[in-house]
């Protein structure tokens, strides 16, 4: 390997794709904010990334990632051979550093990270692509149509005078100065636009930060006041005057003191005591003297 490899662009990859990527750079994937949104943080960490040239390491598992790897490079080969697309040369590339960045655990995965890396990276050389970074080539369309450009440049030169070939030379020299002057005009034009973004998604960021603390705060407020309540709540059970220790006998006890009580009314109906039995017989004795004196 010759350097980090070459870079997706952004905005062409899908949303797992982006969420990936900003995992692998650290950072907090939000599932609220837009595909937009993530896209346009992602290519600011791609710009940085981009100049710094830096190689960047996962600690996500190759294991956990081969077979979607596969599947991807596969479909997405398939749909190059048919036609050359930015779009999908940029998603090969994400597929490549995703790969390329896998931790393995032994041998084995060691060889088939390898394996798989070289298919990429065979797939881009096909098209003419370069995989590592440095200055990159145009797609292999745009230097056809540039080959063809030339030849017929070449070809109206043959059928101008020595005069006239100097003269379109000189204006030709001129079109390209003048070209190069726009495309740096245009790249630097292009550059304000996303440091514009960047500013706007700062700010975006900072106030949605913002407000989800501030919502959180006041949900956290109001569950304390709740649990307060419920405290007071509690304290004033706690504070009712204690039952009498009538109140507080259960049911055992008062079943217990009906059974007593009525084995002492059975006692009391069946069995006499001594004392009563003597009265109760001295009684009778009186009632039959007052008898026998009444005259009959």
């Amino acid at each position: 390997m010759s350097g980090p490899y070459i870079l997706p662009e952004a905005e062409h990859l899908l949303g797992e794709e982006v969420d990936f990527d900003l995992k692998l750079r650290g950072q907090i994937v939000d599932r609220r904010e837009t595909l937009e949104d993530r896209q346009r943080f992602l290519r600011r960490l791609l710009m940085e990334e981009k100049k710094a040239k830096t190689e960047r390491k996962g600690k996500h598992l190759f294991k956990d990632e081969i077979d979607l790897i596969r599947e991807k490079v596969e479909a997405i080969s398939a749909s190059l051979s048919k036609r050359l697309d930015r779009v999908l040369v940029s998603r090969l590339r994400h597929y490549l550093i995703r790969a390329h960045s896998a931790v393995v655990q032994d041998e084995a995965e060691k060889q088939d990270k390898r394996e798989i890396c070289q298919q990429i990276e065979e797939i881009l050389k096909s098209f003419e692509l370069k995989v590592y970074m440095g200055s990159e080539e145009p797609l292999k369309e745009d230097r056809k149509d540039q080959k063809i450009s030339k030849t017929k440049v070449g070809e109206e030169r043959g059928t101008k005078s020595a005069e006239e070939e100097k003269s379109g030379n000189r204006k030709e020299g001129n079109n390209e100065e003048k070209s190069e002057s726009e495309i740096d005009e245009k790249a630097a034009e292009k550059q304000r636009e996303l440091e514009e973004e960047w500013k706007e998604f700062i700010l975006w960021k900072q106030d949605k930060i913002f407000n989800d603390a501030k919502k959180k705060s006041e949900n956290d407020k109001a569950k304390m006041l709740e649990a307060d309540k419920e405290r007071q709540r509690k304290q004033n059970v706690d504070k009712r005057p204690p039952e009498s220790t009538k109140s507080r006998k259960s049911r055992s006890d008062y079943r217990q003191e009906d059974e007593v009580s009525k084995s002492e009314t059975e006692e009391s109906s069946d069995g006499r005591s001594p004392e009563r039995n003597k009265s109760q017989k001295s009684r009778n004795e009186k009632e039959k003297k007052k008898d026998s004196h009444r005259p009959r």
